[in-house]
């Protein structure tokens, strides 16, 4: 029918919020209406790697109005349920957030092309779903600003899912996928992404500062690491960066890290090993604690600690 472009879209995705909050799960307090939007644009319209397959940065208006709109719409709908059912309830969006830095540092091309993609994927939607604006600036490409009434703070708290940062070449055909590169001789997970603790950090700084006060949830933080080697260190260091972003200000309620098992990736299947717990397949699912899994309950497990003592308890 159109999907995000679909005028019968709103209604459709609010009728449907509904009917999860209330028939399924009315005990539930947060909720994240869309999970990554930006990362569904670009896939579909930009890079055509998912429906519907398109490789036009033009059409990308029109789908991306409707998923804000779309958001809108079931946010106070969600909110009007919880109200008549007097329960708690707090409606946002988990972003993905990656750092975009210039391939060639020095390179004015380089640097302008980052600064456009941050801008763009970064922080569009987010900025919008706060203000009530979208507004999307690409030198010598499409260029717009819209008003949704109903869209301005829609938003009680902000999902940020954070895994890598990208190298950004400046290319006259636009963006395409050669346009996002890896550092050389950077540490990668198993889906060669950078692995850049430093980056969460980034990340959370510049969206306080764009967005401050906001509650913020960590609510993907991960890597694809089937032998389990670098997941450790994975989440010592991003949980440094984590602490780091909090010292400076930033307003983080909640960690997640992504997986708790071994899951299916939509364009890359099973094969991504993603979880604290090992997934067998071929076995009945049976799943096995992996060492960085016991090693991040133990620092769970210390962190409650910590936090009690210092309560009182």
């Amino acid at each position: 029918l159109g999907g995000w472009e679909w005028e019968g879209i709103f209604e459709a995705f609010s009728e449907f919020g509904v009917l999860v909050y209330s028939a399924i799960a009315p005990d539930v307090r947060d909720w994240i209406t869309i999970n990554e939007p930006m990362v569904h644009l670009v896939a579909g319209y930009l890079v055509g790697m998912s429906p519907p397959g398109l490789s036009d940065i033009g059409a990308t208006r029109a789908p991306l109005v409707g998923m804000l709109k779309a958001h809108a719409r079931v946010y106070h709908a969600l909110h009007a349920s919880a109200a008549r059912a007097s329960k708690p309830l707090r409606v946002g969006l988990a972003h993905h957030l990656r750092v975009m830095d210039p391939y060639r540092r020095l390179n004015p091309l380089d640097a302008a092309a980052a600064a456009v993609a941050d801008q763009v994927f970064n922080w569009a939607f987010p900025v919008a779903v706060e203000t009530g604006v979208l507004e999307v600036r690409i030198p010598f490409g499409p260029s717009f600003s819209e008003f949704i009434p109903t869209l301005a703070g829609t938003q009680d708290f902000i999902g940020v899912n954070y895994y890598s940062r990208d190298l950004i070449v400046f290319s006259a055909r636009g963006f395409t996928r050669g346009s996002f590169k890896v550092k050389a001789g950077a540490p990668v997970s198993d889906m060669n992404w950078e692995i850049y603790p430093r980056g969460l950090y980034r990340v959370l700084v510049e969206l306080a500062k764009r967005i401050p006060g906001k509650p913020v949830v960590i609510t993907e933080n991960g890597l694809a690491d089937a032998a389990d080697t670098r997941r450790r260190a994975f989440i010592r260091d991003h949980l440094f960066y984590l602490g780091r972003a909090m010292a400076a200000g930033v307003n983080v309620e909640g960690y997640c890290h992504w997986s708790l098992l071994d899951n299916f990736e939509w364009s890359d299947g099973f094969e991504p090993r993603f979880g604290l717990y090992e997934v067998d397949y071929d076995n009945g699912f049976k799943r096995t604690l992996r060492a960085s899994g016991q090693y991040y309950s133990e620092r769970v497990r210390a962190s409650t600690a910590r936090a009690r003592a210092r309560a009182g308890e």
